[in-house]
C-alpha cells in the first residue's frame, strides 16, 4: 500500500475529478455531484487506502460536503483543467473538462480508479436528483434526514405546485390529489418528529421542531379547503420559510457529532458549535413567529356559528400557547 505521506494530493484529486467529468456525455458535471461521487468513492475504499484520507467530508445543507475538495476543484480551473459555467436557477457551478489528466502509476490509484469506474457506471448524469437522493438514502447519518429533507421537503414542493394549479384550473381531480398529499405530508411530519435523534446536540432543536410540526399540520389541514388564493400564498410563504429554517438549523448541527464528519475536521467542531448555537437562537424566534401566524390560519368561522371576537381569539391563542410550551 502506498505511503500516505508520498501521495501527491493535487495530482490524485485532479485525476479523479477529470475522470468524473469524462464520464459525462458532454464532459459537464455540477460541483455538487462531483463532491457526492467522491464521497461515495471514499465510502467504497478499504479503510487503510491512503486515497481515502485525501477525501475528507462532513454533512451539511446539501448532503456530504468537503471544503478541501471544493477548493481543489476551484484550483483545477486556474490550472486550465476545468472551465466553470453558471446556469440560471442552478445551485451549483457547472464544470466542463478542458484538458484531461494522464494516469501516473506511482501514486497507487489502481483500487481507487477501479472503484470510481464502478460508481460512474451507475450514475445517470441526466437524472442527478435521483443520485443525490440515493446518497442520502444510503449514507445519511440520521434517519430524520431522509424523512424530513428527502421525503417531506420534496413532497411539500410538489403539494404547493398542485395547489397553485388548482387555484387556477379548479379541477376536482386535483382536489383528490391534494387531499392525499396533505395526509401523506402530515404522516411524514409525525414520522420526522419520532425519528429526530436523541443526541444531546439536538435537544433544543427537537423542542422547537415539535412546535413547528404543530403549526405546519395546522396550515396543511386548512390548505385542503382553501379557496382564497391570496390567503394561500401568505400561508405558503410562512410554511416554506419555517421548513427551510428547520433544515438549515439541523444542518448546522449535524456535522458536529462524530457521525457527521470525518476525523480530519475534528478541530472545526468548536467553531461549528458556536455557529450552531447562534442558528438555534434564530430558529427559536422564527418558529415562535410561525406558531403565532399559524393560529391566524385557523378557519374560525368553521369552529363556531359566528366569528370570534378579539377577546375570544386571544384566549384561544393563550390556551394553544400554553399547550405547546410557549409563554411558560
Amino acid at each position: 500500500m502506498q505511503d500516505p505521506s508520498r501521495v501527491n494530493q493535487d495530482f490524485v484529486l485532479d485525476f479523479l475529478v477529470s475522470n468524473i467529468l469524462r464520464a459525462s456525455s458532454d464532459n459537464k458535471v455540477s460541483e455538487g455531484i462531483i463532491l457526492k461521487i467522491l464521497f461515495e468513492l471514499k465510502k467504497s475504499l478499504d479503510p487503510g487506502n491512503p486515497i481515502g484520507l485525501l477525501l475528507p467530508f462532513y454533512w451539511y445543507f446539501h448532503g456530504p460536503y468537503s471544503d478541501v475538495l471544493a477548493n481543489q476543484i476551484h484550483k483545477m480551473e486556474s490550472k486550465d483543467i476545468l472551465e466553470k459555467q453558471f446556469l440560471p436557477k442552478h445551485r451549483w457551478a457547472i464544470y466542463h473538462l478542458k484538458n484531461e489528466v494522464e494516469y501516473k502509476e506511482e501514486y497507487g490509484l489502481d483500487e481507487a480508479l477501479a472503484r470510481l469506474q464502478d460508481i460512474l457506471r451507475t450514475v445517470d448524469f441526466t437524472k442527478t436528483s435521483e443520485y443525490r437522493e440515493s446518497i442520502y438514502r444510503r449514507y445519511a447519518p440520521f434517519h430524520f434526514m431522509n424523512t424530513f429533507k428527502v421525503d417531506f421537503c420534496d413532497r411539500l414542493e410538489y403539494l404547493n405546485d398542485k395547489i397553485e394549479q388548482n387555484l387556477f384550473f379548479q379541477n376536482n381531480e386535483l382536489d383528490t390529489v391534494i387531499d392525499k398529499e396533505i395526509h401523506q405530508l402530515i404522516d411524514l411530519l409525525y414520522k420526522s418528529e419520532i425519528e429526530l435523534s436523541y443526541h444531546p446536540i439536538f435537544e433544543l432543536f427537537q423542542e422547537y421542531f415539535s412546535s413547528y410540526v404543530t403549526g405546519a399540520i395546522r396550515i396543511l389541514e386548512n390548505n385542503s379547503e382553501e379557496s382564497n388564493s391570496s390567503r394561500f400564498y401568505v400561508k405558503k410563504e410562512a410554511l416554506e420559510r419555517s421548513t427551510k429554517e428547520c433544515w438549515q438549523t439541523f444542518a448546522h448541527g449535524v456535522r458536529i457529532p462524530d457521525e457527521g464528519h470525518d476525523p480530519y475536521y475534528n478541530t472545526e467542531v468548536p467553531r461549528w458549535t458556536v455557529m450552531y448555537k447562534k442558528s438555534i437562537d434564530n430558529y427559536k424566534n422564527i418558529i415562535e413567529g410561525f406558531y403565532s401566524q399559524s393560529i391566524n390560519y385557523i378557519d374560525f368561522e368553521k369552529l363556531a356559528s359566528h366569528p370570534f371576537d378579539d377577546q375570544s381569539r386571544s384566549i384561544l391563542s393563550s390556551s394553544l400557547g400554553g399547550y405547546l410550551g410557549f409563554g411558560e
